[in-house]
């Protein structure tokens, strides 16, 4: 199953980021958003597209899906159509398929029509960085580090300019998915070098038992800039950041009068993974 960060959820973090002081203010109910969180990946998992619409300031209920849509995805290979792929309805706004999985260089537009408004968007599937394997240690608890298991990296980033990253780590299945844990890199210091033993879960600790597993997701240079506005966004405040805004999005609406403000992002990527069970270190080894 993907998993992913809700971007419904991160547009309250937005709202709720500007001010920590408690008053009683009356509260204007803002415009209704529609969320798109898209991918294609060359993994065997449905290809997905969720589709929703924000919430009001305070609610607290689950996004409202947008249903009864039509969702297509059309593959692309310099410039030539190869085929199309209608996804079909799924619960709570989910679109899938499992006909195709993502191809290293081609393009894909997303496609889908709500309440006969007409939407589309563009990426394409970049290469990633392959990765060579993970490593346990053990640290004990000092200072703001936590006791427990930790993991190091081993990769080797290609050679050539142009490659971006998002980085996901999992415990036991479980995705670490706070707005936070959005981590990205590209290759501009570190192109064709091999990745020798970063730390992955600094302050996460694992345990003896746990299955740590990492992905390594490529981004094309649009989908990079999404994930660092993001993290920005939620992440990085204090009294003299800039006022919260909604993050660009790649989709698009393709009547011009159309004025509903669209958020999220449709991409695609080629994806790297390993995965390690935490058992307990022999000190005897060298």
């Amino acid at each position: 199953m993907k998993r992913y960060i809700t971007l419904s959820v991160v547009i309250i973090a937005l709202c709720c980021s500007a001010c920590e002081d408690v008053v009683d203010i009356d509260v204007t109910a803002g415009e209704q958003l529609l969320v798109v969180e898209g991918w294609v990946t060359d993994d065997a998992q449905p290809q997905e597209v969720r589709l929703s619409y924000s919430q009001q300031y305070f609610d607290n209920s689950e996004p409202t899906p947008a249903t009864n849509a039509t969702v297509a995805i059309e593959e692309y290979l310099e410039g030539a159509l190869l085929d199309t792929y209608p996804l079909q309805e799924q619960e709570g706004g989910t679109y899938s398929t499992t006909a195709f999985q993502g191809k290293l260089d081609h393009e894909y537009r997303l496609t889908f029509t709500v309440e006969a408004e007409a939407y589309e968007a563009w990426t394409q599937l970049r290469r990633t960085m392959p990765i060579e394997g993970l490593e346990v240690f053990y640290r004990e608890g000092l200072g703001f580090d936590s006791q427990g298991y930790y993991l190091l990296l081993y990769a080797n980033e290609p050679e050539g300019p142009g490659d971006n990253y998002l980085f996901r780590l999992y415990q036991n299945d479980t995705l670490f998915n706070r707005p936070q844990d959005i981590s990205t890199q590209s290759d501009r210091f570190i192109d064709g070098q091999f990745i020798n033993g970063v730390e992955l879960n600094r302050g996460n600790p694992f345990e003896l038992g746990d299955i740590g597993r990492f992905e390594i997701w490529s981004l094309t240079d649009e989908a990079y800039r999404f994930y660092n506005n993001l993290r920005e966004q939620v992440v990085i405040g204090g009294p003299y950041a800039n006022p919260p805004a909604n993050v660009l999005s790649n989709i698009k609406a393709q009547n011009p009068s159309n004025t509903i403000e669209i958020v999220g992002h449709f991409g695609a990527s080629a994806i790297s993974s390993a995965t390690i069970l935490i058992e307990e270190i022999d000190e005897s080894e060298d």
